[in-house]
């Protein structure tokens, strides 16, 4: 059958997904590896995808402001942008505000109570297991996200709405704090910061890394963008210039001729 060439010109599309965060994330924390939450912690470029994943996240953003109008219609109160910033809400930690930091798809309202709110969007294979199994079980990641959001953000309970992408179907579970996971997961952020983070394996081939959007800077050797974020001397900072050095006992500034590649521990 003949086509016109369209759909493969459309498939071979770059992808785009921004620039690199360069910041412990609530969306990142519950990945099992801290190699890779130190990797995002400090700027490093992601593994390209294919433009078809690409177009997956992209999908799913784009729900999220539909999901959000469904929910009004359906009698709840919802805010879904800060009105001091017009973005997302933005809850970070008290000690480390510039480098631990989570953002809320929104606050609801039910039955009095005021909660965060969280969006998903799934394929039919995980939202069935979502509502069977309940999202700590079927989703560790949006798990671990939600309770770093609730901790960030001492709101005690949050709503996790899921939506499948096969039938429109939605899903929805009320989540409640939990701080002893909390306190878990302070733990992981704790060994960021300290430069104490490992990889999971010591085999590239591992699943759990040929997965990772960071398999491309822990294992092929990719660099990152040469400044003080991705130097080996370079450690958390909380004024205005974020990481300080700690080769030369200064603030840092600009990368300077010791600058050398920062790379996690390795797992022996």
């Amino acid at each position: 059958m003949k086509t016109a060439g369209i759909s493969e010109l459309i498939n071979a599309l770059p992808t785009d997904r921004g620039i690199a965060r360069s910041y412990i994330g609530a969306s990142g924390i519950g990945h099992e590896c801290d190699a890779n939450i130190a990797f995002a912690s400090r700027g490093y470029p992601d593994t390209e995808i294919s433009p078809t994943l690409s177009r997956i996240f992209r999908e799913g953003h784009r729900l999220e402001y539909q999901i959000v109008k469904d929910i009004r219609k359906a009698g709840f109160k919802v805010l879904d942008k800060d009105i001091d910033t017009g973005k997302q809400f933005r809850y970070t930690h008290r000690d480390f505000p510039n480098h631990v930091m989570g953002n809320a798809d929104g606050l609801i309202e039910v039955d009095g109570d005021l909660m965060l709110l969280e969006i998903k969007t799934m394929n039919d294979a995980m939202f069935k297991k979502f509502k069977k199994y309940g999202v700590q079980v079927s989703h560790k990641q949006y798990y671990a996200q939600v309770q770093m959001m609730m901790g960030l953000s001492y709101l005690d309970k949050a709503v996790l709405i899921a939506y499948c992408k096969n039938n429109s179907e939605y899903h929805d579970e009320i989540i409640e704090y939990d701080d002893a996971y909390y306190q878990y997961i302070l733990t992981r952020i704790e060994t960021v910061i300290n430069n104490e983070a490992r990889k999971i394996s010591v085999d590239e081939t591992d699943w759990r890394c040929r997965g990772c959007f960071k398999s491309d800077v822990c294992w092929q050797g990719v660099l990152p963008e040469r400044e003080c974020a991705s130097c080996a001397h370079a450690a958390i900072s909380n004024n205005e210039t974020r990481w300080y050095c700690i080769k030369h006992d200064k603030e840092a500034e600009d990368p300077c001729d010791e600058y050398e590649v920062y790379h996690p521990k390795s797992r022996l």
